[in-house]
């Protein structure tokens, strides 16, 4: 009877501590891709602002030591401005890299939605994320006045990337010291139950 109880309450425990573990595993890592999605989409939303602030300046051939700027400060993976179809007929191909390279970049051009994707492997996690810019008229600022261009099209984008590979091992640190409180806790109560049911364990062998 004694090996039986010790099983029934350990298995309990024990499946108890993982399920924990597992729910705030998943915590930690939900809240750091949220995190960072939050920071990325916030610089390319500054990226996408200071530009167009460039262009009403006429300064916008100065993009490359601002993209170098926000690449260094934010310690992004790369940073850089896409062109989409309406520029390039009207101001040619542009830079090498500043066309499209993949086809998250590719489907934020034809569908002129936001668009990400998290790379995983055993060594790095990366974050990409590609925001589009498109023709707008606001606040004194009317991209059709030098675009030959309808409001709402797809100017290019905003592509970026975050190394998450320190967040991640920060995570896992974490909840490794999760799992050792947690683990010693579920010990301490293994041990106390045990305990609290021995004399009610004696009285039913005496008894039977």
């Amino acid at each position: 009877m004694r090996g039986k109880l010790i099983l029934k309450v350990g298995s309990l425990l024990l499946l108890l501590f993982i399920l924990t573990v597992g729910i705030v595993g998943v915590f930690f890592r939900e809240n750091v891709i949220e995190r960072s999605e939050d920071n990325a989409r916030t610089i390319a939303e500054l990226i996408r602002d200071t530009l167009t602030s460039y262009m009403v300046l006429g300064v916008i051939d100065k993009r490359d030591l601002f993209l170098k700027q926000i690449k260094d400060t934010y310690g992004l993976e790369y940073v850089k401005v896409i062109r989409g179809e309406p520029v390039k007929r009207q101001f040619g191909e542009g830079l090498k890299e500043e066309q499209p390279a993949n086809d998250l970049e590719e489907k934020v051009l034809k569908t002129g939605e936001m668009a990400s994707a998290l790379e995983e492997s055993m060594g790095r996690v990366v974050y990409k994320l590609v925001v589009p810019y498109k023709a707008e008229s606001r606040a004194g600022i009317n991209c059709m006045q030098c675009h030959k261009v309808k409001e709402g099209e797809v100017l290019g984008a905003v592509s970026l990337a975050v190394d998450l590979t320190d967040e991640r091992q920060n995570a896992f640190m974490l909840l490794g010291v999760y799992s050792v409180v947690a683990g010693a806790m579920f010990i301490t109560l293994f041990v106390v139950t045990i305990r609290h049911f021995e004399p009610y364990r004696k009285l039913f062998e005496d008894m039977k």
